[in-house]
């Protein structure tokens, strides 16, 4: 039986491009994740299935440029089932809810290490238009790390590899050599670490734990097939590569907070390790830089 892979270009409205996948049977398509909720992702991501309509929809994780195309999907497609992490339930199920929950954990946590003014509101621009674009579905099944999927002769191993999101999973596709990554490695570039806290607002940790999906990553190998950039031919070099960089980056963290009597405020720790950072890039690099706090063992400063 022949199985293939395709991904699907679909334009982004900051630059750039996010890539779902499509994996093809004689008798079955796979999507794995849908683009942004922007016309333009839309508009391409339904082009790209007008040969054949899925089967059944995968999801890697609930960021805005891999769900968007729900609604869209649902139109075209009604009845799609959609599978995704079973710890990603509300995110799918209850949108709204959980974005606006995030975003006042978020605003409580920016003012405990001294974020405000442009920097605040540059960190929770964005939210309450999320929390409104109808990106919900009904989960069909919910994974676990290790399940296995079976559809018209397709098979697929689910991994659980959280950091870059605590629910995000990847897809090992064992009869073509492959993995569908996801965010978690770029040919390029570093997937920043969640920032994420629990029921209380209180932060939890998140570059540890995405170093150790990078570790088990590097244990699948393979081709991968990831969210944005171009393929790797193998993803286990780039996995270890990857966790170097992060490493690399840590140790300056370490020497600034070396430098200091006692921990200082975030936004002071970012332009000691970061110089003066444009304010549409502060929310990716203070979420690296918490990252690499917790990977030096100061991220208790910073809960």
């Amino acid at each position: 039986m022949t199985i293939s892979t395709r991904r699907i270009e679909l334009p982004l409205p900051w630059g750039g491009s996010v890539y779902p996948t499509l994996i093809d049977s004689p008798s079955a398509r796979i999507l794995i994740d849908c683009g942004h909720t922007s016309r333009a992702s839309n508009e391409a991501l339904i082009k790209g299935l007008a040969d054949r309509p899925p089967d059944l929809l995968l999801m890697t994780h609930a960021h805005q440029d891999h769900y968007g195309g729900l609604p869209i999907l649902a139109e075209h497609y009604p009845g799609l089932p959609v599978y995704a992490a079973r710890c990603a339930q509300s995110y799918y199920e209850d949108q709204r809810a959980t974005v606006l929950a995030h975003k006042d954990h978020l605003a409580g946590f920016a003012r405990r290490v001294g974020v405000e003014g442009p920097i605040l509101a540059q960190l929770l621009k964005g939210y309450d238009r999320i929390a409104q674009s109808g990106c919900t579905t009904r989960l069909e099944r919910l994974l676990d790390d290790g399940d296995e999927i079976e559809v018209g002769g397709i098979e697929i191993r689910v991994h659980h590899h959280p950091g870059h999101h605590h629910h995000h999973l990847v897809f090992e596709l064992e009869q073509v050599g492959s993995v569908v990554s996801g965010d978690n490695v770029f040919a390029g570039n570093l997937a920043p670490p969640e920032v994420r806290f629990d029921d209380q607002g209180k932060r939890i940790s998140s570059l540890p734990v995405l170093l150790e999906s990078l570790d088990r990553l590097a244990l699948i190998g393979g081709r991968a097939l990831p969210s944005h950039g171009e393929e790797l031919p193998d993803v286990s070099l780039v996995a270890r590569r990857a966790k170097a960089a992060y490493q690399r980056t840590a140790l300056r963290v370490s020497r600034a907070l070396e430098l200091c009597d006692e921990a200082p405020d975030l936004p002071a720790l970012l332009a000691a390790v970061f110089g003066e950072v444009p304010l549409p890039f502060v929310g990716l690099r203070l979420g690296f830089l918490l990252g690499y706090a917790d990977l030096v063992g100061a991220g208790d400063n910073y809960r």
